[in-house]
């Protein structure tokens, strides 16, 4: 079993104790890492994780013919590509959105490949649910409970009645509009969504 002597009692008896577990530890790791510094994720981090999550759960399709497979963390093939495109498709439509970074729909895709697509789009979901609040924290923190409320309220409500309502000045959309680098928030969303807290 793939388990690193510091978290063997954390990590026993979940996800997080198998050869996928231990693959997507790394990619974690690293994305983060790298999105906090450069505001990139790499592809050579995210491209080999997809591919080397269909290779593990290709391999367990003979259940039991190798000693192993039980051990790879596997969540069947048709799971793996599933994940994949479900976690694929949600990033693909939230990047049309908000012009988010690419980068974040290559390790969501990674993800959903070794998570299947209900732990995945529940990683998403998690991630982003922290992120908002957190970036929401922040910005009040730095700008004021009423210019955020106000700006908001401006974008929607220039949104709804376009005749009416002016939308918020560009210095003030730019406050709501700031880069998050979302890798550390998916680390988070893994995490939940592998070992279940609360769901």
């Amino acid at each position: 079993m793939w388990i690193w002597p510091c978290v063997s009692t954390f990590a026993e008896d979940s996800l997080f104790g198998t050869s996928a577990g231990g693959l997507l530890l790394l990619l974690l790791i690293v994305c983060a890492s790298t999105d906090l510094t450069s505001h990139k994720i790499p592809n050579w981090a995210t491209y080999p994780a997809v591919f080397w999550g269909l290779t593990l759960n290709a391999l367990s399709i003979p259940e039991g013919a190798w000693g192993f497979a039980s051990n790879l963390g596997a969540v069947g093939l048709g799971a793996a590509v599933g994940g994949l495109f479900a976690c694929l498709g949600v990033m693909l439509i939230v990047y049309s959105i908000t012009g988010g970074g690419a980068g974040d729909v290559k390790l969501a895709a990674g993800i959903g490949t070794l998570l299947g697509p209900e732990r995945g789009l529940l990683a998403i979901a998690c991630a982003y649910v922290l992120a908002a609040a957190v970036m929401l924290s922040a910005q009040i923190w730095t700008g004021g409970p009423l210019k955020i409320l106000g700006s908001f309220s401006r974008r929607v409500g220039s949104f709804l009645l376009p005749c009416w309502i002016t939308p918020p000045s560009d210095t003030d959309w730019a406050v709501l509009r700031r880069p998050v680098p979302m890798a550390g928030f998916l680390a988070f969303g893994v995490i939940m969504a592998s070992l279940d807290w609360g769901f």
